[in-house]
């Protein structure tokens, strides 16, 4: 505290799991949070909504709130990739839909022995 205008120069806050469960929910309106981790450096927060699942890293002292990672949900991305295969070849099928850090799946059909698009980047 300055003791000449008596304003507060800083504060010492320290954040639990609960209270960042509380600041991502403020932040994340609409989301529901999946998981917190961490403990006195800062906690690791994931939310989803009907799109998106998002990691969110709060400092210890809640001063730092970052949004560390966003991708589509898995079950979204599986729908847009069934629907993107059908487009190049209605035979073709989805059987493995491993996550990746580029968005890019592989696939397999009668038209084209191997190809490749994207769900989507994982920043949408």
């Amino acid at each position: 505290m300055n003791r000449e205008s008596g304003d507060i120069l800083d504060y010492v806050v320290e954040v639990t799991p609960e209270k960042a469960r509380e600041i991502s929910l403020k932040r994340y309106e609409g989301y529901r949070v999946l998981d917190v981790k961490g403990k006195e450096k800062a906690y690791t927060v994931t939310l989803e909504d009907e799109h998106h699942r998002v990691t969110v890293r709060i400092s210890a002292d809640g001063k730092v709130i970052e949004e560390t990672d966003r991708v589509l949900r898995d079950d979204l991305a599986r729908e847009i990739a069934i629907r993107r295969i059908k487009e190049i070849d209605e035979t073709a099928e989805l059987r493995d839909f491993p996550p990746t850090a580029t968005g890019l799946r592989s696939f397999r059909g009668a038209r084209r022995s191997e190809g490749s698009f994207s769900t989507g980047s994982p920043e949408t």
